[in-house]
């Protein structure tokens, strides 16, 4: 069965326009679990506030979705290459970056699905590629650039690759301190 694609901009219209879930779920064709799902979404990608879909729901968005939020992001402003490793050629850059899990845009991926993922060598930051297994957590569609973004938790990375992307944190705190 294939994933319903539905656009964040108009849901989060009809949300501030205040439209009940009953009346959300009619209008996008969603179950109560795919409401849910798409409030979750929403919320990890930072495009609406938790407190919109506080108590909407008998079940709202995870806490951990809270955890990893504790873990300051780096908002990456240079294109950083990725690829899927075991897929058909798929690329995209990586938007930000945790020791925990990152942000992407451009990669075709499908959400809970498991990708081995590969950050490409850059001349610039003097990096080395590195290698790590993640779990998609989400898929948003953009439609103004037809490129989706994707969140993934890292569920698996060796010592020197984690080595690797720590550097790469602290190069990016050192190259972007007080932007």
């Amino acid at each position: 069965m294939s994933k319903r694609k539905i656009v964040a901009k108009d849901i989060i219209s009809s949300i501030n326009a205040s439209m009940t879930n009953q009346e959300l779920m009619e209008a996008y064709n969603l179950t109560v679990k795919g409401l849910e799902s798409v409030f979750i979404k929403l919320v990890e990608a930072n495009l609406l506030e938790r407190s919109k879909v506080f108590g909407r729901l008998k079940i709202v968005p995870p806490e951990t979705a809270t955890v990893i939020r504790k873990i300051e992001r780096k908002e990456i402003f240079v294109p950083l290459r990725i690829e899927t490793v075991d897929e058909p050629p798929n690329s995209g850059v990586v938007i930000n970056l945790t020791s925990k899990g990152l942000g992407t845009k451009g990669l075709a991926v499908i959400p809970d699905k498991r990708y081995k993922l590969r950050v490409l060598a850059d001349e610039f930051f003097q990096l080395d590629q590195f290698t790590l297994d993640a779990r998609c957590r989400w898929v948003l569609e953009n439609t103004e650039t037809s490129e989706a973004e994707a969140g993934f938790e890292i569920t698996s990375i060796t010592e020197q690759d984690l080595e690797r992307l720590q550097n790469l944190l602290e190069t990016f705190d050192y190259m972007f301190r007080g932007c």
